[in-house]
């Protein structure tokens, strides 16, 4: 974790004082030219420290957790000669290193050689491929043994069009969300989650690193929901990414898909319910984007609708109300806001609709749609959101809805991008996953039921 300390005037000290926050800039110079400079979008402060040296002597220091610290060295070199490279440093995660060889050698020596170096396309002249660094880290090698290395995974993305970087800005600006979005649907596909911890840069004008700062990176532990990701069959998982990233760059949906993502991939924990109301959420958004790519805004057409709605409208107005004309003229008020629901699409029908047109089959899950006998996801959810209590012997029985239903958003999720149910890890019946077990989710809608009648 990068941090800023500075010495400040007394001036600059009684301001900051009373801030939590500030943007910072310090830069190096040598008779007037710039050589370095180093900017954070914001400086958290943390301490301020005032001492007196004597009369009229003081010094007063500063520090803070910058956010996205940017250090720039300007170097006196031709740029035209030495094409730019960034490199981008990730948290853990072993599904998307590259494998790597090792060969001992007699003298001892060890040569790792890598492998599986898969590149990935992210825009016009942005081509991105995950690779692993070797350290060698001598104050920590075991004097037995003489493998004295350990991996670093890194990231790094190659511009094979060297004029569109004219400044390490135009990483920030325009490679960065690129590489933001690739990360979501990578982590996605690899059921880990990843982040950019940073990046450096690199030409014959300048050298930039950057830092992100007090943002809450990922662990990179992987959690078991899936245990290899979401691939799996015959194709292999640089194909997965590639069909996963095409479709997402494809889609106007970009803000809805990526907080999908962003629920869907392992990372915050949260209490089992609201984990569910978050998931079931995901699933009424997946459905209006369908809902939306076949114009399906309503259940009456626009014309059909409102020849209706004064007959609609009349009959509020006309219908007896046994209460006082004062409260009935509100009444009927309320009533008449709440007509344009019914011509809006029910969320059953949309979502029959929704596994019609895309070929999804849910069937070995938790049933979505359900009844009071047997209630499915949906009545769950209706019950959560209206502030049901499960008692603790039921915990367990929400926790089986809560995994069938995240099975179910993330099939949804990959037929909306076109990738086939049977060639990912959400399609096996035989999961080793307890709670998809067929006995188990019977078990649970018999406690769930029982729970909800109370």
């Amino acid at each position: 974790m990068p941090y800023v300390e500075f010495l400040a005037s007394e001036y600059q000290f009684d301001v900051l004082s009373r801030r939590t926050m500030v943007a910072f800039r310090a830069e190096q110079r040598d008779a007037g030219k710039l050589h370095a400079e180093t900017t954070a979008q914001r400086l958290w402060l943390r301490n301020q420290t005032k001492r007196f040296w004597g009369a009229g002597s003081v010094s007063v220091t500063v520090d803070g957790v910058p956010e996205r610290l940017l250090k720039t060295q300007f170097l006196e070199r031709d740029k035209s000669k030495e094409p730019p490279t960034i490199q981008f440093r990730l948290s853990p995660n072993s599904l998307l290193s590259p494998g790597h060889e090792r060969t001992r050698f007699p003298d001892g020596r060890v040569e790792v050689r890598r492998v599986d170096l898969d590149s990935y396309e992210l825009g016009p002249g942005v081509v991105l491929r995950f690779d692993q660094h070797v350290y060698e880290l001598e104050e920590e090698a075991n004097r037995e043994s003489q493998d004295r290395r350990f991996l670093v995974e890194e990231l790094v993305a190659v511009v094979t069009q060297p004029l569109v970087l004219q400044s390490p800005l135009v990483v920030t600006t325009a490679i960065q969300p690129l590489v933001d979005d690739f990360l979501l649907v990578a982590s996605l596909a690899t059921d880990c989650r990843t982040g950019c911890m940073g990046w450096e840069f690199l030409d014959g004008a300048c050298h930039a690193e950057e830092f992100s700062g007090n943002f809450g990176f990922p662990t990179g532990k992987k959690e078991n929901n899936f245990r290899w990701g979401l691939w799996e069959g015959r194709k292999p998982r640089a194909a997965m990414l590639r069909h996963l990233w095409a479709a997402f760059q494809a889609s106007e949906e970009k803000s809805l898909l990526r907080s999908a993502m962003w629920i869907l991939i392992p990372g915050e924990s949260r209490p089992v319910d609201v984990q569910f109301l978050v998931k079931f959420a995901v699933l009424e958004g997946l459905l209006q984007i369908q809902e939306r790519k076949c114009r399906r805004y309503s259940v009456l057409s626009a014309g059909d609708w409102s020849a209706l709605l004064p007959a609609l409208q009349e009959t509020i107005d006309t219908a007896p109300i046994g209460h006082p004309a004062e409260e009935a003229v509100k009444l009927r008020g309320l009533l008449k806001d709440k007509l344009p629901e019914i011509n809006r699409p029910r969320p059953r029908a949309s979502f029959e609709a929704f596994c019609r047109e895309l070929t999804l089959d849910v069937s070995d899950l938790w049933i979505v749609f359900g009844s009071d006998a047997r209630p499915g996801l949906y009545q769950i959810r209706n019950k959560l959101i209206h502030g049901l209590q499960v008692p603790a012997e039921a915990e367990e029985a929400l926790f089986v809805a809560e995994r069938n239903l995240h099975w179910v958003v993330t099939r949804m999720l990959l037929r909306i991008w076109g990738w086939l149910i049977q060639e990912s890890a959400v399609f096996n019946k035989n999961a080793d996953d307890h709670a998809l077990q067929p006995s188990t989710i019977a078990k649970a809608q018999a406690e769930l039921r029982e729970a909800i009648r109370k």
